[in-house]
């Protein structure tokens, strides 16, 4: 990824999703958010709840103004609080992203910066498994998709359990691509869903 004021990219070639920081002046995030629209297929907001309401209907204003093309518009699920809330938000956005780094910290409150807790900050704990579980359930009852973006989502195991949750789009580091087409092509999403369970 690569950053443009407070819109992470993608790819500096082709820019796909953005990620638009709102936590500080909103229109001027919006703007940059419909600036870069034109080469973008979904935008994801990294805003507090109490501004989530509002979001979207201020970047679809501002793209309007700036007569650039419709994109999706997501949230980050990176906490528990935003899990709980995730059928409300499910109304408010077109997709999900979920970062497992952050959701296992928080969740399993254990600082994966810390030199002794680390180790045991596990994205396929039963309670994190648990919590992408019901952010699917929420996505998938209002009609929206889920990615994963995260340690997880590049790890063999990892992509399998995801997938066989209901996860339609995996994030990873361009190393982890090859090893998780391999291992996702030998199973069906039957066999996923299996061993999701196992």
């Amino acid at each position: 990824m690569y950053c443009v004021g407070s819109i992470r990219m993608m790819s500096p070639t082709v820019p796909r999703v953005a990620l638009v920081d709102t936590y500080s002046d909103e229109k001027a995030e919006a703007i940059m958010a419909a600036e870069a629209m034109k080469d973008l297929y979904a935008v994801r907001l990294d805003t507090p709840a109490s501004r989530r309401g509002s979001m979207p209907d201020l970047i679809r204003e501002v793209r309007w103004e700036l007569d650039a093309p419709s994109v999706d518009i997501g949230i980050m699920i990176e906490v528990p609080s935003a899990v709980m809330m995730a059928d409300e938000l499910a109304q408010q956005v077109d997709f999900f992203s979920i970062g497992t780094n952050d959701l296992t910290q928080y969740t399993l409150a254990m600082d994966r910066g810390h030199p002794m807790l680390a180790k045991q900050a596990d994205g396929l704990h039963p309670a994190v498994l648990r919590m992408i579980d019901r952010t699917v359930q929420a996505a998938t009852a209002g009609g929206k998709w889920v990615g994963v973006c995260g340690g997880m989502a590049g790890d063999p195991k990892g992509a399998v359990l995801l997938t066989g949750l209901g996860v339609t789009e995996l994030s990873m580091s361009i190393p982890s691509i090859a090893a998780i087409k391999a291992q996702l092509r030998l199973l069906s999403l039957k066999k996923c869903r299996i061993w999701q369970i196992s």
